[in-house]
């Protein structure tokens, strides 16, 4: 597990949101990002650092295999497909829009995910052992636009959206324990 390790390593550099992220779910943690090192150089990295360490890595489209096969190096992948998933989690939602007092978004949270279901549905399940359903989608949907489309969804900028995101981040120990649980462990 995850708490069992000093350090943790994870993708990106300083400035990137896995970085941001981890550094406050976990952060009575070293957390050192590794840049975009493939797999690897997470391992050889893992290797130089003799101390307890561990990655976090994007789940991607690795297999289920391949996500057994990474916890047996200390390497822990995402439950959804990206960093990025993570904001659009139903309870990151649900936090954002009750801090920012938005009412009746059930209904347009229904609708996007009916309508990326509908427009990606089929393609993302043959890539996934999981299925992907309406219910899911925002999870594994395409991490560069998904932040953007339910912000929008929700009448915010995508920077006020994960602004917001990150303010609940560090306030509630709720929401740190929430990510905490979309990792593969």
């Amino acid at each position: 597990m995850i708490c069992d390790y000093s350090n943790i390593l994870c993708e990106g550099d300083k400035n990137s949101l896995d970085y941001q992220v981890y550094s406050i779910v976990f952060a009575d943690k070293n957390v050192l990002p590794c840049g975009a090192k493939s797999l690897l150089m997470v391992k050889e990295e893992k290797l130089k650092n003799k101390e307890s360490v561990c990655a976090i890595i994007d789940r991607d489209i690795l297999s289920k295999k391949e996500i057994e096969t990474l916890k047996n190096d200390d390497i822990y992948t995402l439950k959804v497909r990206a960093i990025e998933n993570l904001f659009v989690t139903d309870f990151a939602i649900y936090e954002i829009c009750d801090n920012k007092n938005i009412e009746r978004y059930e209904a347009s949270i229904k609708e996007i995910k009916r309508i990326l279901f509908n427009k990606y549905g089929k393609r993302l399940n043959k890539q996934y052992e999981i299925e992907i359903n309406e219910e899911n989608i925002l999870e594994f949907y395409d991490p560069k636009k998904v932040i953007n489309t339910v912000a929008l969804m929700l009448n915010m900028s995508q920077n006020e959206y994960i602004k917001v995101f990150f303010d609940l981040l560090k306030k509630k120990s709720s929401y740190r324990k929430s990510i905490e649980q979309l990792i593969e462990q």
